[in-house]
C-alpha cells in the first residue's frame, strides 16, 4: 500500500506544472489550434492594431523606423556576376539602368531600393506583403507592384472539382503545393466609391508572398509588434494618465468662498465652474466650497518605463537603446552587446524572409527577361550586398577586420561587402588610384603598397639609392652586393693609381 502511495505522489510531482489544471492557471485559455487556424480569426485585429500603435505611438514608429533603416536602409544592392567579363559589365549596365531608376515601381514613384523598404515595412506593420511581377511595353519589361496582405481575403476558401482548394486566399494542389494566389482587385478598407470585391487568380510563379514563417505549416504572416501589443498599449495608456496628473497639478488656482450667504430669490441661478485653467482666480457663490480629490501617488515612474521598454525590445530581438534612443546608462562593452544582438535578428530576417521571398524572386524574373531577349545567363548570378554595418568604435574594430583577414580567420571581400561596398568595384578603384598616383609620380601616406602600419616605408623600398624607390625586395640583396663590387673595384683602381 505504501509502494503506491509513493509512486502515485512521484507521478504528481513529475507532471508539468505548465499543465496545470487548478484555480491558478483556471483561466488561461490556450486552444490548441494549428497555425492558419489561430490566425483566421485573428489576423485582421493585430493588423490593424499594430497600424494604429504605428501611426500614433511613438515607441511602436520608432521600433519600425529604425528595424526598416537597420533592414535595408538605403538599400540591399545587387551585382550580377558572370565569368566573361563584357557580359557581366552589359548585365549590370541593364540592371542598374532598371533598378536605380523608377520604371521599377508599376506607380512610377520609387527605385527598386525605395520599393524595398516599402516592402519590410509593410511586411513588419501588417505580417505580410504581396508584390506582383507585371510587364510592361516601354523600357525594361519589368515593373513590380507592392499590395498589403489584406489584397489576399482570410476567408476566401472553397473546394475545387480537380481536388485542389483555396484557403485563406491561397490555392494548393492535391499535395498541398500553392500553385496560385487569389487577391482582391481592390483594398478591402478602401473608402472610395470604386471598392469593390472582385478577385482575379495569379499563378504562384508571378507573386512575391514575403512574411515571417515561426510555425510550420503557417500560410500567413504576423505583424511584428504583435507579442508585444498590449503592452505597448498599456504603457502608452499609463504614460498619458502620468501627463494628465501632471497637468492636474500644475493648474493652481484660487477659490474665494463667502460664508455668509445673502438672500437668494428661486429665480436666481448659480454658474459653477466646470473647467480649472493654471492661475484662475474664482470667487465660488456663498455656501459653495471646492474640494479636490487626493489620488494615490505612483511611485518610480523612470523605473516602471524602463522595465516594460526593455521587454519589449527584447520580444523584438532589437537592443534597448535601439528602440528608445537612450545611451545614458551604455558602455562601449554594453552598447557593443546589445548592437551584436541586433544586427543577428537584422541579418536572420534579410537571409530568411528578405532574400529568399523577395530578393531572388525579383532576380528570377529579371534573369528570364535577359533570356528571352537573348542574353547568356547560364552562368550568372547575383550577389546582393546589404548596406553598411555601422560601427561603434571604429579605432578598435577596423583593426580588428584587419587582424581577421590577415589571420586567414576572413577575406577581404567579406570585410568590405559588411561596409556595404561591392568588393570589385572596391578593387576597381583601387587599381584606377593606384594607376594615377604611380602615373603622376605622387607618394601619399595612405598608400599602403608604400607604406607600413608604423608609418615607415615598406621594407622593399627601403634601399641606398635615393633615386630609386621602387626596387622589388627580391632585388634588394644583388644590387647591394652589386654596390659592394663595385665599391671595391673603384678602391682598388684608386690604389693602383696611388702606387703609380
Amino acid at each position: 500500500m505504501s509502494f503506491l502511495k509513493n509512486l502515485f505522489i512521484k507521478k504528481k510531482e513529475r507532471k508539468y506544472e505548465g499543465a496545470s489544471l487548478g484555480r491558478r492557471l483556471s483561466k488561461w485559455n490556450s486552444p490548441g489550434t494549428d497555425a492558419d487556424a489561430s490566425l483566421r480569426g485573428n489576423l485582421s485585429h493585430l493588423r490593424n492594431r499594430s497600424r494604429d500603435l504605428v501611426r500614433n505611438n511613438p515607441v511602436a514608429a520608432g521600433a519600425l523606423d529604425s528595424l526598416v533603416d537597420e533592414i535595408v536602409g538605403e538599400g540591399i544592392v545587387g551585382t550580377i556576376k558572370h565569368p566573361d567579363k563584357k557580359t557581366q559589365d552589359r548585365l549590370n549596365k541593364q540592371w542598374r539602368s532598371w533598378a536605380e531608376s523608377k520604371q521599377a515601381d508599376f506607380n512610377g514613384l520609387q527605385t527598386f531600393y525605395g520599393l524595398q523598404r516599402l516592402v519590410v515595412r509593410s511586411a513588419l506593420e501588417g505580417g505580410e506583403t504581396i508584390v506582383k511581377s507585371l510587364t510592361k511595353k516601354s523600357g525594361f519589361p519589368l515593373e513590380l507592384q507592392v499590395l498589403e496582405g489584406d489584397h489576399l481575403s482570410l476567408f476566401e476558401s472553397k473546394e475545387n472539382s480537380d481536388g485542389s482548394r483555396v484557403y485563406q486566399g491561397i490555392e494548393y494542389n492535391k499535395k498541398g503545393k500553392r500553385i496560385a494566389y487569389h487577391l482582391l482587385d481592390e483594398h478591402p478598407g478602401a473608402s472610395t466609391i470604386f471598392t469593390n470585391n472582385k478577385q482575379t487568380r495569379y499563378s504562384v510563379d508571378d507573386i512575391a508572398h514575403i512574411f515571417r514563417v515561426d510555425r510550420n505549416g503557417q500560410s500567413r504572416g504576423i505583424p511584428f509588434l504583435s507579442p508585444v501589443l498590449v503592452r505597448i498599449k498599456d504603457l502608452d495608456d499609463y504614460n498619458d494618465a502620468q501627463v494628465v496628473r501632471q497637468k492636474i497639478a500644475a493648474s493652481w488656482a484660487a477659490f474665494i468662498t463667502d460664508y455668509e450667504a445673502g438672500d437668494l430669490d428661486d429665480t436666481d441661478e448659480i454658474e459653477l465652474i466646470e473647467k480649472i485653467e493654471p492661475g484662475m482666480i474664482e470667487i465660488l457663490p456663498p455656501g459653495k466650497d471646492i474640494k479636490f480629490g487626493n489620488p494615490p501617488s505612483v511611485e518610480g515612474y523612470g523605473e516602471f518605463n524602463s522595465v516594460h521598454l526593455h521587454h519589449i525590445a527584447k520580444a523584438l530581438g532589437i537592443s534597448y537603446e535601439l528602440l528608445t534612443g537612450d545611451f545614458s546608462k551604455t558602455n562601449y562593452s554594453s552598447g557593443r552587446m546589445g548592437h551584436l544582438k541586433t544586427q543577428k535578428t537584422i541579418r536572420t530576417y534579410r537571409k530568411h524572409v528578405l532574400k529568399p521571398m523577395f530578393l531572388d524572386f525579383v532576380k528570377a524574373k529579371f534573369f528570364q527577361i535577359l533570356f528571352l531577349q537573348g542574353e547568356n545567363i547560364k552562368e550568372a548570378t547575383m550577389q546582393w550586398t546589404a548596406p553598411r554595418t555601422e560601427m561603434i568604435d571604429p579605432t578598435k574594430e577596423i583593426p580588428a577586420a584587419r587582424d581577421s583577414v590577415r589571420a586567414g580567420l576572413s577575406t577581404l571581400s567579406s570585410e568590405i561587402r559588411k561596409g556595404g561596398l561591392d568588393p570589385d568595384e572596391v578593387m576597381k578603384e583601387w587599381k584606377e588610384d593606384a594607376d594615377r598616383l604611380d602615373k603622376d609620380d605622387l607618394f601619399f601616406d595612405s598608400d599602403p603598397r608604400r607604406i607600413n602600419r608604423g608609418g615607415s616605408l615598406q621594407d622593399n623600398l627601403v634601399n641606398e639609392d635615393p633615386d630609386d624607390n621602387n626596387i622589388d625586395v627580391s632585388d634588394k640583396s644583388k644590387k647591394q652586393e652589386k654596390k659592394k663590387e663595385d665599391k671595391s673595384k673603384e678602391n682598388g683602381n684608386d690604389k693602383k693609381e696611388k702606387e703609380k
